[in-house]
């Protein structure tokens, strides 16, 4: 069987996301051809994708820093883990030091975005419930509880 390396066309997809989004009656808002902004189940996302490449696409939340009463360290750490901890979920602090919980994918010419669609957004949603709830119990500590400040990390691991 052959795969068709054909790109998927992004702008069809970001119009089926915002025609479905109007059909559920979200508010959605569109600046440009690449970008459709919308708010779902009391969060603001951005579905995105990039003119130079073609089978690229990215939904996010984003967060400023400032929302998290904790120090940079502390945030990195409970970011750190929620990467671990959850499939295709990318958590990060970018240039304008606000916090992004985003989903990747790489789209080709046979894949259907929208039966991912609510998937995605589900997981966002409870990445950052569950990122918000951490900072709500007032833990500032490492978000890993068998961690020991007194382990300098330079112990023997085993490769398997």
């Amino acid at each position: 069987m052959a795969i068709s390396k054909k790109p998927k066309d992004l702008k069809a997809v970001l119009d089926a996301c915002e025609a479905y989004l109007q059909e559920q009656g979200y508010k959605r808002k569109r600046d440009c051809t690449e970008r459709l902004f919308f708010k779902m189940n009391g969060l603001n996302f951005v579905l995105l994708y990039e003119e130079d490449d073609s089978s690229y696409l990215k939904l996010s939340a984003y967060f400023h820093s400032t929302e998290f009463p904790s120090s940079r360290v502390t945030l990195l750490e409970h970011i750190n883990t929620l990467n671990l901890q959850r499939k295709v979920l990318k958590t990060y602090i970018d240039s304008d030091d606000d916090v992004d919980f985003s989903v990747e994918m790489f789209l080709g010419p046979s894949m259907d975005f929208m039966a991912n669609f609510e998937r995605m957004v589900d997981l966002i949603e409870s990445s950052v419930h569950n990122f918000y709830r951490t900072f709500e119990h007032g833990d500032e500590e490492s978000p890993d509880p068998e961690r020991s400040d007194e382990d300098d990390g330079d112990e023997e691991r085993p490769l398997f």
